[in-house]
């Protein structure tokens, strides 16, 4: 048996060092990376020794132990002391709140969070709430008529889908999803870089992840038709406002995505989470794939986090196991917050608002990705309030802006299959006046110098 085990962890050795470009700590963890999510190397496979793989990669012990810990803290690898190290069933291991770990605490300026300005939401409206109480009833309706009508009502005859129902956030519209539609050992085609949280819960579910990287159209068709070679379970993607990018997929794009995924037995989720904050328009795979689509629309960052309601629509097979199962827990959303909801979807003046406020927020976005253009740093995407920024220059960048008060996201937690350093900055309380700081920092050469002056 132990000369099995030996065996084993040689032939992994010779795996490895044929796999790593480069002799880098990041190199290493690099391939590992991929030989796990390619399915090259099996969870619970035995992995050589720090010494063992250094000295089949010519590397220095200290080098491989640096990624060993990394790919631990990763939930990519796991230890069992003097029975030695082995790979991990991401399901299993991988923290689901590592992202949520920032150097943020305390700063004066926080942009690492995602969340919208409390200043630019709408007044909720609370009319007659009281009867909404006294007439509530275990067997009302799923989804109050009013909201279901406002909410059709505001995707226009375009967007027409065969059923929909409300549940309680886009995340939970995406966890129950997952839950119903993918099982263990089933492929998943995911936007990278994409939002932490999603790629925990397909972990979980035991998803096996095929990342599709995205240019300024969208996820980037050749890398689809790839993936599709593997017979996927499941596309999910971001139509706009994406997730760390703010990349909004354009029309052609999507007729692109549709002419590869027609004919699959491949099913779409289009997590549009920033719903109205979004300055693009709505551009969906339902109107040619009806019967594979399912489009999640989130009202929270809209209209406020504590409305915690999404709209999932689509098939009426699928939206109507996502009912049935749903009664065996909450059975409804609170029919306050449909209410609610209903009422601010069908307020004329509550409308301008959001699209006042999703206005401001492409204005703050701008003068940041502008600020970052303008000292050589180049952003892709121009929808919603995050940016994905570049940190080549600096790769202590994020430490760098913590000195100066601004917290923002390290970019690790949001990347599949990829080592690349960046980090997200949430635009959506920026103070115009700090673009320039935050962007002057990033661009900051190790030696201290500017990679490139500020334009005036």
């Amino acid at each position: 048996m132990l000369n099995e085990k030996r065996s084993s962890e040689a032939r992994i050795a010779t795996v490895i060092a044929g796999s790593v470009e480069g002799r880098s700590t990041d190199a290493v963890v690099k391939a590992v990376k991929h030989l796990v999510q390619s399915e090259k190397v099996q969870p619970g496979t035995p992995l050589p020794s720090v010494r063992a793989l250094a000295a089949a990669l010519d590397m220095s012990p200290t080098s491989v132990h640096k990624a060993w810990l990394a790919l631990q803290a990763e939930g990519f690898l796991r230890t069992e002391g003097r029975r030695g190290t082995y790979v991990a069933s991401p399901a299993v291991e991988r923290s689901s709140d590592v992202w949520r770990r920032q150097v943020s605490a305390g700063l004066p300026f926080d942009l690492s969070t995602g969340a919208p300005d409390a200043n630019l939401l709408p007044a909720m409206r609370l009319e007659a709430i009281d009867s909404v109480v006294r007439q509530s009833s275990y067997y009302g309706p799923i989804v109050v008529p009013e909201l279901g009508a406002a909410i059709r009502d505001s995707w226009g005859i375009r967007f027409a889908p065969e059923a929909l129902t409300v549940v309680d956030g886009s995340l939970d519209a995406l966890d129950r999803l997952i839950g119903l539609l993918v099982r263990h050992g089933d492929r998943v085609m995911i936007e990278t870089p994409t939002y932490p949280p999603i790629i925990s819960l397909l972990e979980l579910a035991g998803a096996i992840l095929l990342p599709i990287e995205l240019d300024e159209s969208g996820p980037r068709p050749e890398q689809v038709e790839l993936a599709l070679k593997r017979e996927p379970r499941l596309f999910l993607f971001q139509p706009r406002a994406q997730n760390p990018t703010g990349v909004a997929i354009t029309g052609e794009r999507r007729d692109q995505l549709v002419s590869l995924l027609r004919g699959r037995d491949c099913l779409v989720i289009e997590h549009d989470s920033a719903g109205d904050i979004s300055t693009s328009p709505l551009i969906s795979c339902t109107d040619s794939l009806p019967e594979t689509t399912v489009r999640i629309h989130g009202y929270s960052k809209s209209f406020g986090p504590d409305l915690r309601l999404a709209a999932v629509a689509g098939p009426g097979a699928i939206i109507d196991r996502l009912v049935t199962r749903r009664h065996l827990g909450p059975a409804w959303s609170s029919r306050l917050l449909q209410y609610m909801l209903a009422a601010l979807l069908s307020d004329v003046d509550t409308r301008a608002k959001v699209a006042e406020a999703a206005v401001v927020y492409r204005g703050r976005r701008e003068a940041l990705s502008s600020a970052l253009a303008a000292c050589g740093v180049s952003t892709i995407g121009s929808d919603g309030y995050n940016i994905w920024v570049p940190l080549e220059q600096n790769i202590d960048a994020i430490v760098a802006l913590a000195q100066r008060g601004f917290g923002v996201a390290n970019g690790a937690a949001f990347q599949v299959g990829s080592q690349a350093r960046f980090c997200r900055i949430t635009a959506a309380t920026l103070q115009k006046e700090h673009a320039e700081i935050i962007a002057a920092a990033i661009a900051m050469r190790p030696d201290g110098t500017a990679a490139q002056q500020i334009n005036n």
